[in-house]
């Protein structure tokens, strides 16, 4: 079990994988509230989807903008934003995404096991060792 080394990983970890959530969820609903106001022929319901949308895009904007500091403490790589690399081939999805299930597996297990070294990490800080403290 790996530990990140400073607050602001977990801090970083935690906000981007909030922010993948708020986004997997105002996107859809903005399409739905577009179609919804466009089925019954009502502006003010069409505008506030695309006002949905455009937040949803904000948040997708800043998502990625914080998923690029957010790593994994062993192997280094950006757990929450897209890469071209390949995965470890025992790492496991969850609705066809490796980010969606590291995304769920930090807002609702604290911790989260890499898609790219297929090890587990719990988002608390390392204890410090210092020799000369003893």
């Amino acid at each position: 079990m790996h530990r990140p080394r400073s607050l602001a990983a977990i801090y970083r970890l935690r906000l981007a994988a909030i922010l993948w959530c708020a986004r997997s969820i105002l996107l859809p609903t903005a399409v739905g509230i577009m179609l919804y106001g466009a089925m019954l022929s009502h502006q003010a319901v069409t505008w506030i989807g695309a006002g949905v949308g455009v937040l949803g895009g904000l948040l997708t904007i800043l998502q990625w903008v914080i998923a690029t500091k957010a790593r994994c403490p062993l192997c280094a790589s950006q757990v929450l934003s897209h890469q071209g690399c390949s995965r470890h081939r025992r790492a496991k999805k969850l609705f066809g995404s490796h980010r969606c299930r590291v995304a769920m597996a930090i807002v609702f297990r604290n911790g989260f096991s890499c898609p790219n070294c297929n090890e587990p990490t719990q988002l608390q800080l390392r204890d410090s060792v210092n020799p000369r403290n003893r």
